[in-house]
């Protein structure tokens, strides 16, 4: 009981601190490279659009 108190556990919980830090990052880093991916997409589904439509100039 008392070997938590005197710091007996904290080798365990400083290991599970890392892991669980190690799995957040690495779940950050696909969050960000599927969110690129899919703002790509989109810029280059809008460049295609505006490409395609003829420019009518209001001079």
């Amino acid at each position: 009981m008392y070997n938590r108190y005197f710091g007996g556990c904290n080798v365990q919980k400083q290991d599970l601190i890392l892991c669980l830090r190690k799995e957040r990052v690495e779940r950050t880093a696909k969050h960000v490279k599927e969110t690129r991916e899919a703002k790509k997409g989109a810029k280059d589904a809008w460049r295609r659009h505006t490409e395609s439509e003829p420019r009518s100039e209001l001079a």
